[in-house]
């Protein structure tokens, strides 16, 4: 294993010119290695957005398990009542607490 890690620390590092001098980049390397990796990003995007269309066109790729609908309860008139005048009474608590004033009382006294 540590034979393995020191072989890969060794590709990594910059490794001194034969000759002594420095050497010079080559732009129409670092072009060619710049539009492959465009164009490899590009296909992978293209691919990506096939798959999206034709899976969304079966109805495939979004598609969830069924859920049951539940009926719904009626509701009766005699419960919309109810909680009419719930509401109601609960208004007018409301109004008075909000108009009267509340007792104050000294706790020195």
């Amino acid at each position: 294993m540590k034979i393995i890690l020191k072989n890969i620390g060794s590709f990594f590092k910059k490794k001194p010119n034969v000759n002594g001098q420095k050497t010079s980049s080559n732009p129409y390397r670092d072009w060619a290695i710049t539009c492959t990796v465009a164009t490899l990003i590009f296909l992978l995007m293209v691919g990506v957005t096939i798959y999206l269309f034709l899976g969304i066109q079966k109805g495939t790729l979004f598609a969830g398990e069924e859920v049951e609908v539940t009926p719904l309860k009626k509701i009766s008139s005699q419960k919309l009542e109810e909680a009419l005048l719930l509401m109601l009474k609960r208004e007018e608590t409301f109004n008075e607490l909000k108009t009267t004033r509340p007792v104050l009382t000294d706790p020195s006294v």
